[in-house]
């Protein structure tokens, strides 16, 4: 919103209001920051021009930023297969936004009673790992990159032998 080209008259004072609530009442400043306003929300935003002959308005309709979504569920799933798991989920109750997709990230867990070489002094349930990631000990590494002897992992350098 903008002041008035052509006042009738010398402007005596700018009114603001944002759903129809007063937010902004000024008398010679024309630029207002209204802040603490909810993401991803269409507002309705009226400017009342006044002079000493009277007063005029204009609206305009305007909607804040995007912002991450909220209130995300838990996705939940079942075995269809032997290789394959049926997966599905609620969209967030608080989008913020147009979701424009969805991202699924896949692991691979390990059960650490499986894992011979857990420290004594850490708790674990499962280890999560990327699904083109290896277990050592009780951390995930790139087998291309990494080898992991007795639950130690070390960079590969083609001669190395685990004693």
């Amino acid at each position: 919103l903008q002041a008035p080209l052509n006042p009738n008259g010398v402007v005596t004072e700018y009114v603001l209001l944002v759903d129809a609530a007063l937010v902004a009442r000024r008398a010679n400043e024309s630029v207002v920051l209204i802040s603490n306003l909810d993401v991803y929300t269409r507002y309705n935003l009226t400017m009342v021009v006044c002079s000493k002959i009277g007063c005029r308005s204009t609206t305009l309709f305007a909607r804040t930023a995007s912002g991450n979504p909220q209130e995300v569920g838990t996705p939940f799933g079942n075995a269809v297969s032997s290789t394959s798991i049926a997966l599905r989920w609620n969209p967030p109750l608080q989008p913020n936004g147009e979701v424009i997709a969805y991202e699924v990230q896949a692991f691979e867990m390990y059960e650490c009673d499986a894992l011979a070489t857990i420290p004594k002094a850490t708790t674990c349930n499962y280890i999560a790992c990327n699904k083109n990631e290896d277990v050592c000990g009780t951390r995930c590494f790139d087998p291309t990159k990494y080898e992991c002897c007795n639950g130690v992992i070390f960079r590969k350098l083609g001669l190395h032998i685990c004693c």
